[in-house]
């Protein structure tokens, strides 16, 4: 999805990934997209999401759209919910989009989040947040 992003214009785009073979494949196919269209809109940050949040906020990064998509149990979930909120990037207006499966029911506030709207499809839930006002 922040391949999509980028096409469609986001400014910055930047994935964590854990996996060195994603990692690899990200920056592979980031820049076969569209060679110096997009070069410098997006950073691919290897290793573990949860230590890697805290230098996005220490980078001064502000995001408009979170997308998140950790493994499928509930737990994991609602401590990227929580990492997300407290590492500095989010704004008034943020939006994070979790992932999650269906059977992984979240609570409609984690944190200083709350949750606005929840889609369905088949097994997948995605719920979204926003800072709470």
């Amino acid at each position: 999805l922040g391949i999509e992003a980028l096409s469609r214009g986001a400014k910055l785009a930047v994935f964590l990934e854990a996996h060195p073979a994603c990692v690899r494949a990200l920056q592979h196919n980031l820049a076969r997209i569209a060679p110096g269209r997009i070069e410098g809109h997006w950073d691919v940050l290897p290793g573990d999401a949860f230590r890697t949040l805290p230098l996005l906020g220490r980078r001064g990064v502000q995001a408009d759209l979170v997308l998140l998509d950790p493994p499928y149990d509930e737990e994991t979930g609602k401590k990227a919910l929580n990492a997300v909120a407290s590492c500095g990037i989010l704004t008034a207006t943020s939006l994070l989009c979790l992932e999650h499966p269906r059977w992984g029911a979240l609570p409609p506030t984690i944190g200083s989040l709350s949750r606005m709207k929840q889609h369905r499809y088949g097994a997948t839930v995605l719920s979204f947040y926003q800072p709470t006002p």
